[in-house]
Order: structure tokens, then C-alpha cells, then sequence
């Protein structure tokens, strides 16, 4: 086989005239690449450019002329770099279903913001609850005083733990759809809802049977209060309705969401809202905490499964009024 060798070829013009010199490398196998000096000239006989070529790639300075033989370019050309491989990217990561329903894990600082946020819901929402549930506890016997006054503190402090977790939400930049606010179905919500609050309340009536004898009892107050009036009604029913509004907000659409995304357990993003959910309602005695606790566990289940706190809310609210409703005497409980 025998070796490259280089030698000199000419081009030229279809009418004979001189169009290019220029050096080329001839392989083994007879093909050729321009592979040292190369000059070219116009028709007119005016030089058009000259430089180098290494390998058939252009290296080093070149020059070119118009054919009036003004230059317009003088520049060097660099190596060009070898092509490098570009790696595939590796197929895009399939979600779990908790980073689907709660956004994916977050790390360094994002996560110390996201635990502070957390202990302020805490601190708003949770902590006066349960120190308002530990002083009735201690208290014993609460004195018969004014429904309407206690039903317009309740509306209010729930409408005040609204507006401070909406403002959480919407500092959030998430939208409150990613909390299970969604724009409601009425329809659809009101019959979830109300098929949950069947469920629920049946497992509320065996739970409570079960765990009756772990209740504290109050003891029947001397004077019994008066039958509450329409204005006590309807403020106790807003009242209950923005209760549930808060609770369902706090308790499911936000910690079962940051819990989860932290954690990345459904254990800890289930059981730990309900069992805060239950810690508040200590007024009833350590039963009234686990049916309480119990009853968070089946909120969170009905938001886990419709994605929405809507069904909840409903659910909650009549739960809520149910058990009023038996208080009242308007439900005969046995």
C-alpha cells in the first residue's frame, strides 16, 4: 500500500483562464483534500483570496479580495474543536403520588421557609384551639351564658383563621386550587359530601359507643338554657360553616400537603392532621379526642380521594350540625 504523497493542482475557468492553485494530500486510495497552500483568482485575473489548509479544514491567516482588488477580509480561522458527544438526556422521572399530590421534596433553605410556615399555622390555628380545649377541660362545669355572644366569637375567630390561611396560600404562589379550593361543583360537592357525612357519622355513632366510657361527662348545669332563637341559628350555622371552612383548610388542605411534601409519607401526611385535629377537642376526655381524631382520619381520606375540600366542608358542616342539633333536642339521642 503506498503512503500519502502531496502534490499541486491547478483549476481553471471554463474559458481556460487560471482559477486556482492549490496543494493536495493523496491518500492510499486515490482520493484527495487540499492539504497546504491554496490560492484563488477571480476571472478577471485579480488575486480572491490565499491561506492554508490543513487536512481540507482552513487554518491560520486568509486573506480575499473584490475583484476590483480592494481586500475586505483579513482574518485568521481556528481549528475547529473535535465534535463532542452529547449526552442523552436521561428519560424525564416518573412522579410518585405523593410528590403528585403534595409537589415535589424541597431542600436547604426552601425547606427551613417551609417548616416556618408550617409552625405559624401551627401557632395561629392549632395552639390557641388547644389551649382553649385544655381550659374548658380544667374548667369543669360551664356556666349557662349567652348563645348568640359564644356563636358570634366562634364565627369570628374562624372567619379571623380564614383570612390567615388564605393569606398562607396565596403568599404561596400555588393558587388555592392546589390546596383542594378549586372552584366548587355544587352538585357533585354537595352529594360527595353528603355521602361522606353518612359514612362518617355512622363510624362517629360506633366510635362512640365504643369509647363512651373514656368521655367527660359535664355535669348538668342548674339552669338549663332556653331554646335558642332564628338569630342564634343562623349566626351558629355560619359560625359552624366557617369553622369547617378553617379546619378543612388548615388540618387537610394545608398540613396533609406540606406534611406530605416534607415527609414524603403518607403515614405522617394522613395521621399527623388527625391526630392535631383530635389533640383540640381534648374537652371531651381522652374519647373524645380519639372519635375526634378519628373523624380527621376520614376528612383526610375524602379530601385524599376527591382532591377537594369542598365534599369535606359539607361533610364537616353537617357533622357539626348534627351533633348541635342533638344538644338543641331537635335529633332524639339514645
Amino acid at each position: 500500500m503506498s503512503e500519502p504523497r502531496l502534490e499541486k493542482r491547478q483549476d481553471f475557468y471554463p474559458d481556460g483562464s487560471l482559477e486556482a492553485e492549490r496543494s493536495v494530500r493523496v491518500e492510499a486510495d486515490g482520493s484527495e483534500v487540499n492539504h497546504g497552500t491554496y490560492t484563488r483568482w477571480h476571472q478577471n485575473g485579480v488575486k480572491a483570496e490565499e491561506g492554508q489548509y490543513e487536512d481540507g479544514v482552513r487554518v491560520g491567516r486568509w486573506r480575499s479580495w473584490l475583484e476590483s482588488g480592494r481586500n475586505f477580509f483579513d482574518g485568521d480561522y481556528l481549528p475547529e474543536p473535535p465534535p463532542q458527544e452529547v449526552p442523552e438526556a436521561p428519560p424525564p422521572r416518573r412522579l410518585s403520588a405523593m410528590e403528585r399530590f403534595a409537589g415535589l421534596p424541597v431542600t436547604g433553605p426552601a425547606r427551613r421557609t417551609l417548616v416556618l410556615e408550617v409552625a405559624a399555622v401551627l401557632a395561629v390555628f392549632w395552639l390557641p384551639a388547644l389551649v382553649s380545649a385544655s381550659t374548658l377541660l380544667a374548667q369543669g362545669d360551664t356556666p349557662v351564658g349567652s348563645p348568640l355572644l359564644s356563636e358570634i366569637n366562634q364565627a369570628a375567630s374562624s372567619f379571623g383563621a380564614c383570612a390567615f390561611l388564605a393569606f398562607v396560600v396565596w403568599k404561596s404562589g400555588e393558587g388555592f386550587a392546589a390546596f383542594g379550593l378549586g372552584r366548587p361543583r355544587i352538585i357533585v360537592d354537595l352529594v360527595l359530601g353528603f355521602i361522606g357525612f353518612l359514612i362518617l357519622f355512622e363510624i362517629y355513632v360506633r366510635a362512640l359507643t365504643h369509647f363512651y366510657g373514656l368521655y367527660e361527662v359535664p355535669t348538668t348545669p342548674l339552669e338549663e338554657p332556653a331554646s335558642p332563637t332564628g338569630l342564634e341559628l343562623s349566626v351558629l350555622a355560619l359560625a359552624l360553616l366557617l369553622n369547617s371552612l378553617a379546619e378543612e383548610l388548615a388540618m387537610r388542605g394545608y398540613l396533609m400537603r406540606r406534611l406530605g411534601r416534607l415527609t414524603q409519607s403518607w403515614f405522617v401526611a394522613l395521621v399527623a392532621p388527625a391526630l392535631l385535629f383530635g389533640c383540640y377537642h381534648m374537652y371531651g376526655g381522652v374519647g373524645h379526642v380519639l372519635v375526634t381524631s378519628l373523624m380527621g382520619l376520614g376528612f383526610g381520606l375524602l379530601y385524599w380521594f376527591t382532591g377537594r375540600l369542598w365534599p369535606g366542608i359539607v361533610c364537616h358542616t353537617l357533622y357539626n350540625m348534627t351533633l348541635y342539633a342533638v344538644d338543641f333536642g331537635f335529633i332524639e339521642w339514645t
